[in-house]
């Protein structure tokens, strides 16, 4: 299971932050693991995602939790979403991001956003297992602290997570992505 810790210097800030409102998050993600020496197999999807180049934050200090999933099999999909405590941007798209929906709303259930929002890697990890060559579905939870001109970046990998998932909150979820 790996673990990415990096704190990124105020060189990579000046390269992601376009106004003090909004960062280059698909770019912040993108180079934040490819340092840390891990594969980045969403960057082709993350990039079809507009207003990830523009995404709304406080630069002097706030937080922009994610989660990306990603099932590998042929006929898989891929759902992404991204949050500050103002602002949620998520997507859902097959396999090679033909076909996708983006949207200012929730997509993951609320057990998994609580989860990550608190950062609660110690339950992510404890239901999932380690990724391998035959993992099924990938899960990246992803945390951006911006504090001090400074950029701390975290994420882990963890395959197959199996946990309680509220049936009206997942329903609630389908019933607005399917419109």
């Amino acid at each position: 299971m790996k673990r990415l810790f990096i704190l990124l210097p105020s060189l990579l800030f000046g390269l992601t932050a376009q106004t003090q409102n909004v960062v280059d998050l698909s770019l912040l993600i993108h180079d934040s693991i490819v340092v840390g020496g891990s594969l980045d197999y969403l960057k082709e999807i993350r990039d079809k995602i507009d207003q990830l180049t523009k995404f709304p934050c406080n630069i002097m200090g706030d937080t922009i939790w994610g989660i990306e999933i990603i099932d590998t099999s042929p006929e898989g999909d891929c759902d992404l979403s991204y949050w500050t405590n103002s602002f949620v941007i998520s997507a859902t798209c097959d396999i090679a991001g033909d076909f996708m929906v983006v949207k200012n709303e929730r997509l993951i259930d609320s057990c998994m956003t609580r989860w990550v929002t608190t950062w609660q890697k110690d339950s992510l990890t404890t239901f999932g297992d380690s990724v391998t060559s035959f993992s099924y579905v990938i899960y990246r939870p992803i945390r951006v602290i911006f504090k001090d001109e400074k950029i701390l970046f975290s994420t882990f990998e963890f395959a197959d997570i199996h946990y309680y998932i509220s049936y009206e909150d997942s329903e609630e979820i389908r019933k607005k992505w399917r419109n």
